[in-house]
């Protein structure tokens, strides 16, 4: 058999892990450089920012939130607002009989019982920043956090807008 234009040339069984014997090699100076992981220094790069990027947003979102000052409780009867700086206990009956308590304590506010079968709602904790949501879909009760009603003491301003 004529291989390569040798006579005879017989053809070599490759190993597992050697590659194939035709392939250049990428070894050398110079090949490799600026790799880590498999990335290039612009994938590097661009992940570097990235991930500054999120750290910022993060830390700004945990910076800058404020302190809630109420919340809004909505339940299958109607939406009433809860001050977080008073404590209360309140018992609430929920959608298809759930029964719920909700606390208020030290500006906080929280799913302290449910019957529903999965207790989310109870294992979403304490809320008592600007923004912080819990519910209980089975009973049809959400609690919103907010900072406090329009011309309550401290706050912002109603605009012509919003009222």
């Amino acid at each position: 058999m004529e291989r390569n234009g040798k006579p005879g040339a017989a053809r070599r069984a490759v190993l597992p892990g050697e590659g194939h014997p035709r392939q250049r090699s990428r070894g050398g100076p110079g090949h490799g450089a600026g790799r880590f992981l498999g990335l290039r220094r612009g994938d590097l790069l661009l992940l570097a920012v990235l991930l500054a990027a999120a750290l910022a947003l993060a830390a700004g979102t945990l910076l800058f939130r404020k302190k809630g000052g109420e919340a809004v409780l909505t339940t299958p009867d109607g939406e009433r607002t809860l001050d977080l700086s008073t404590a209360a206990v309140i018992p609430i009956d929920g959608k298809d009989g759930i029964h719920l308590v909700i606390r208020v304590e030290d500006g906080a506010v929280w799913f302290e019982s449910s019957g529903c079968p999965d207790q989310i709602c109870v294992h979403s904790g304490r809320l008592s920043l600007a923004g912080d949501t819990a519910a209980c879909l089975p009973a049809g009760v959400v609690v919103l956090v907010t900072e406090g009603s329009p011309g309550a003491e401290g706050s912002a301003p109603a605009d012509a807008v919003a009222g």
